[in-house]
């Protein structure tokens, strides 16, 4: 019995692990726990900021490509023939005003929002293929500055406004300050070269 016994145990082998299973074995790195933690905090933070509540039911699409001069107007009139819309957002550019070529639009009814998807994604409208897509999740402002009239104001007009408009008493006192500060720096300049040179300059203006 004794014989057999140490056959046996002579005839087992050491156990060994597979490469698959020494992979799963290993610890996991500090990096991919601290990637993986972000990334909870970051949909616990976009969960927080989607719309709640008052989207029950309604249908929110994104239409993208819209062709140039195709805003809130011409959007609410095209796209009130399959339903009412409650909200509406043209994106437009904080600096210019000028659209960025998509929309968002959001029907009373979500089945109307579908039919509204079906039909004119890739529907031809002045030689743009328009896109379309129903939205499931929506930023909490997505609509912010929606539902208003746009008018397009000129970046020169705009500029040449503000280069114009007449100047308050203490700007215009900011303004003769900053002249006077950068003359004497100039003063100070040429007595450092050793350029004896003298001018009249702001400062006898002022002064007369």
């Amino acid at each position: 019995m004794t014989g057999e016994k140490s056959k046996k145990a002579s005839s087992k082998k050491p156990k060994t692990l597979d490469a698959s299973k020494k992979a799963a074995s290993k610890p996991i790195k500090k990096g991919d726990d601290k990637n993986a933690v972000k990334k909870n905090r970051l949909v616990r933070r976009f969960n927080k900021l989607r719309l709640k509540g008052e989207t029950k039911g309604k249908g929110i699409v994104y239409i993208g490509h819209l062709p140039k001069g195709f805003e809130e107007g011409e959007l609410r009139k095209f796209f009130e023939q399959f339903g009412s819309i409650s909200k509406l957002r043209v994106s437009r550019s904080k600096k210019t005003g000028r659209t960025r070529g998509y929309a968002f639009l959001e029907f009373a009814k979500k089945d109307v929002a579908e039919i509204a998807v079906n039909t004119m994604d890739g529907y031809m409208l002045f030689h743009k293929k328009i896109e379309c897509h129903l939205m499931d999740q929506a930023h909490m402002d997505t609509f912010k500055n929606g539902n208003r009239e746009w008018n397009f104001v000129p970046t020169q007009v705009i500029f040449r406004n503000n280069k114009n408009k007449e100047k308050s008493d203490e700007e215009k006192a900011e303004r003769v300050k900053g002249l006077l500060g950068k003359e004497k720096e100039k003063r100070i300049r040429l007595k450092e070269l050793g350029i004896d040179y003298e001018y009249p300059g702001y400062s006898a203006i002022i002064e007369s």
